[in-house]
């Protein structure tokens, strides 16, 4: 499973994909939405903050989506609250609270490859901000 980490903060993205690299994931960090909308196709994974100066990372996902992306999508957000609009999705799978340790990425990626046998339903895991989806 290739990984696509969007943050605007280069350290967290940074930081973020060594943790996945070194748990045996193939991750790449990006810090700025078009390009990571034009490497998209390289990954079936987008992990994505949600609050971004560009754009949001709903919106990446939008864009994402209509260029014909279809793998999954992980949220972040360190401020849910601040979310203005429905968090909705189709590719939409996990709501992740940051700040999110490595660990909990991990399960949740690993839940994921599991969720993705059994059912394309979107779930929250454990870490995970409560938010409507």
């Amino acid at each position: 499973m290739k990984i696509l980490i969007l943050d605007d903060q280069p350290g967290l993205a940074e930081t973020l994909s060594a943790s996945l690299r070194m748990s045996g994931h193939s991750a790449t960090a990006y810090t700025h939405p078009q390009e990571a909308l034009e490497a998209i196709h390289e990954y079936d994974v987008l992990i994505t903050d949600y609050h971004m100066p560009e754009m949001t990372g709903l919106e990446v996902a939008r864009q994402a989506h209509a260029q014909g992306w279809r793998g999954s999508l992980l949220l972040m957000s360190g401020h849910a609250a601040a979310i203005g609009e429905a968090v909705e999705h189709p590719l939409l799978r996990m709501i992740l609270q940051k700040p999110i340790s490595s660990q909990t990425l991990a399960q949740a990626l690993d839940n994921l490859e599991i969720r993705k046998k059994e059912t394309a339903d979107p779930s929250i895991i454990e870490g995970a901000e409560d938010l409507p989806i």
